[in-house]
């Protein structure tokens, strides 16, 4: 028998499955490595939770799976290291899948 997703579970999925479908988009009219802060307010999210991610950009890998970077401010250079330890611990995972 195949386990069942919680509510949960099911709806953080959608909402990554929107986000990567939102950064393929951006991609495709040249708009790339979007901040989270953006695409968070394009799902809704208010603009005050929103701006506290705006440091932090999605790209996609060369697998086409969904990465998140890091901008130091905006003299510095961008990062697309192993950021999981700078990331608030409930969003500690690097690659959203």
């Amino acid at each position: 028998m195949k386990d069942l997703f919680s509510i949960e579970q099911m709806a953080e999925e959608s909402v990554k499955k929107i986000m990567l479908d939102i950064v393929i988009l951006l991609n495709k009219h040249g708009i790339e490595d979007p901040s989270v802060g953006a695409v968070m307010r394009l799902v809704g999210i208010p603009t005050d939770v929103a701006e506290l991610w705006e440091r932090y950009y999605l790209s996609l890998d060369e697998n086409g799976k969904l990465t998140v970077g890091l901008k130091l401010s905006e003299h510095d250079s961008e990062i697309k290291a192993d950021i999981s330890n700078l990331l608030p611990k409930k969003y500690s995972k690097k690659t959203i899948h």
